[in-house]
Formats: structure tokens, C-alpha cells, sequence
């Protein structure tokens, strides 16, 4: 069992929504902070971050600013906005817990969110990223992502979708700074966005430590299929 919290981060120009999943009885003293894709809203983490919290692992989900099914506000300009904003959310979170070690999850672009804010922050104990690739502009170029963008664009407040998919494709240089940092690519096996082969090339340039895994899932589905796998994985990782 667990209870949920939220809670409200004030920034420079937005104010961010968080909800902390907090077990009955922790299995540890870290936490993790699951991040969502682009034109998407915490609600897509939710079975994860549960099933987590079933597990005894404290989690953390948000809305990214500028994303109009979440409850955060501001507009989104910069893909850079969003990494501050989620390294301001660490730091939330390290106070509050008392400097314990965090685990970052991301879906698709909370994936290189995720990488980006790991890189800078020293507390950062466990990365995975869940369909992520470096040039998640080129995936949603062909026509499925066309029609996704079409149909979901105007769930954005700030830059248009796709200029802020180029702009994330400059997140993925981060990858190579994690250094010794436990990471795990998880692709699914029916995406037809973010294919195997791109997730699977972003984790070798992470190093030969970084793990790589699929499961039989689509984009939008991926963070619930792969819940038993980021799950086993986390609890060997996070302190």
C-alpha cells in the first residue's frame, strides 16, 4: 500500500505539479522521479510509479510546463526549460529526503530529460530511459509520428512539437558524460516510432555498462509492459 501527496514547485515562470507515491513501509531510502513524453501527462507514469510503490520504492511523477492534460503551468519554449525544471525537482526532492540517492525514468523524451539532469546532478544513482532515442525528431517524421504530432500538437503550449524534437536531439550528447552511472534502454518490440534499433544505438553511447532490453510493447504502452522489468531493476539499484 501507499498514499499519494502532491505538491506544487514554484520556478522562475511556472509553477510545476508533482505527486509523491510514498509506500507504507519503504524497501528503501531513495526515489524515483518518472518523467513523461512530449504532449503526454504524469497520468502516462501512474501504473508505473504504482507498481513501483507497490514495491516499496518512493516515486516521484510530474507534469512537464507547458503540457495542457497536465496541471504544471508556463508555456514550453525550450527543451532546456524542462531539464532545469526537472533538476530543480531533484533538488526539491534531496531536501525533502534528506540528501537520499534518486533514480531518474523517462518515457521517449522524459528519456533524455532524464540523461540530461543525470549528468548534472551528483545524487543521481540509476537512469532508465523507456523508448528514447538521440534524433527523436527523425522518428516522428515518418507518417505515423506526422499523424501522432497532428493529432496531439495543440496539446502543447510553447514551441510547436516538432522544433522542440530537434531541440531534444541535442540531449542525447549528455550520454556520454553519465559515466559509471547504472543506465537501462528498454524499447518495444511493436514501436513504430522509436524503433529498437535507434533506442538500442543511444545506449551504446552511453558505454558498455549501459543495458539494453525490449519487451512486446508499442510507444504509448511501453512504460506499463515494462513495469516487472524497470522494476526488478531498480531495486538492485536504488540505495
Amino acid at each position: 500500500m501507499f498514499t499519494l501527496t502532491r505538491y506544487t514547485i514554484a520556478v522562475s515562470d511556472a509553477v510545476l505539479s508533482a505527486v509523491l507515491y510514498q509506500p507504507q513501509r519503504p524497501r528503501r531510502k531513495g526515489c524515483v522521479l518518472l518523467t513523461h513524453g512530449l504532449t503526454a501527462s504524469r497520468s502516462g507514469m501512474d501504473l508505473l510509479a504504482a507498481y513501483l510503490a507497490g514495491k516499496g520504492l518512493p516515486c516521484v511523477t510530474h507534469d512537464l510546463r507547458g503540457h495542457v492534460l497536465g496541471a504544471s503551468t508556463g508555456r514550453l519554449e525550450s527543451v532546456q526549460d524542462a531539464v532545469d525544471d526537472l533538476l530543480i525537482l531533484c533538488r526539491w526532492r534531496l531536501r525533502e529526503s534528506g540528501e537520499a540517492p534518486l533514480a531518474l525514468v523517462g518515457h521517449s523524451l522524459g528519456g533524455l530529460l532524464s540523461i540530461a539532469a543525470a549528468a548534472r546532478c551528483a545524487n543521481v544513482c540509476a537512469v532508465a530511459c523507456l523508448a528514447s532515442s538521440a534524433d527523436p525528431d527523425r522518428s516522428f517524421q515518418g507518417p505515423a509520428g506526422d499523424a501522432l504530432l497532428r493529432q496531439r500538437g495543440g496539446y502543447l503550449d510553447g514551441a510547436p512539437a516538432l522544433e522542440l524534437l530537434r531541440q531534444a536531439a541535442g540531449l542525447a550528447r549528455h550520454a556520454d558524460e553519465l559515466g559509471a552511472i547504472p543506465a537501462l534502454f528498454v524499447a518495444g518490440k511493436t514501436d513504430i516510432l522509436v524503433s529498437p534499433e535507434s533506442v538500442r544505438a543511444l545506449a551504446l553511447r552511453v558505454g558498455p555498462h549501459a543495458e539494453y532490453a525490449e519487451v512486446p510493447a508499442s510507444h504509448q504502452h511501453l512504460p506499463d509492459h515494462a513495469r516487472g522489468l524497470v522494476g526488478g531493476w531498480l531495486l538492485s539499484r536504488v540505495g
